[in-house]
């Protein structure tokens, strides 16, 4: 194992000790969830800027409904992304 392969897995061992719904939740739902909502948006309002036309803000419920698909979906990428770690460093 590299040098650097090593320095991953012990970082991996102390992230797992801290559990997995943790990761989970700052991993999948708050890191890509609420990033990517909010990269997501910031994207069609610059495209909009940068385009000449008027941004419509979007109504509370598109934006409420919005965080929960990002939120669950980051939900499912945390798991995901845990046992992608498990697999390679577990």
């Amino acid at each position: 194992m590299s040098l650097q392969d090593q320095s991953r897995h012990e970082k991996w061992l102390r992230v797992r000790a801290r559990g997995k719904q943790r990761f989970i939740v700052t991993r999948g739902v708050l890191a890509w969830g609420i990033g990517t909502f909010i990269v997501e948006n910031l994207t069609f309002a610059l495209y909009d800027l940068r385009s000449h036309r008027a941004y419509a803000l979007p109504s509370l419920e598109s934006l409420t409904a919005q965080v929960i698909a990002f939120c669950i979906v980051g939900y499912f990428y945390g798991i995901w992304f845990w046992n992608w770690h498990e697999r390679k460093f577990g």
